[in-house]
């Protein structure tokens, strides 16, 4: 059975200068040709009234072509990601230990926080092993 969002809006309180309450509803298309007249409450007139079924077209959704295109940050399907750039890493996991400080505070903020991956541009598993001794080093008082 084919349903239909419709919108039902108080008739009384046109009548009265106020603002009118709406009520969103479905009804079924192919038994239901006529418009729906319900009794719904009116917030602004304190009392239930009679609601009628009017013409009110909602703003159309976007699609997923539309979402792509906001701010121009939608690619082609042709166009190719740049891939980002390979760190230069000096020094090998073994060098990320809880005793060499001097390296550690090079991946610390001014606060005390550690530089998450995007910043440090480190693989993962050096990522996880600078933080395993940065904490460590912070257990054991040699950092902040």
């Amino acid at each position: 059975m084919p349903r239909e969002i419709v919108t039902l809006e108080c008739t009384e309180a046109r009548k009265e200068g106020k603002s009118p309450s709406r009520y969103t509803t479905t009804r079924n298309k192919k038994l239901q040709t006529e418009k729906i007249q319900l009794k719904k409450y009116n917030p602004a007139l304190r009392r239930h009234t009679v609601h009628r079924e009017i013409k009110y077209a909602p703003m159309p959704r976007k699609t997923n072509t539309e979402k792509k295109d906001r701010n121009g940050r939608g690619r082609s399907p042709m166009e190719k990601r740049t891939p980002r750039p390979k760190p230069k890493i000096d020094f090998t996991v073994d060098a990320l230990d809880f005793k060499n400080t001097t390296l550690l505070r090079q991946f610390v903020t001014d606060q005390g926080r550690i530089l998450p991956r995007k910043y440090t541009g480190l693989p993962a598993h050096y990522q996880r092993a600078l933080n395993r001794a940065i904490k460590r080093a912070r257990q054991m008082l040699l950092m902040r």
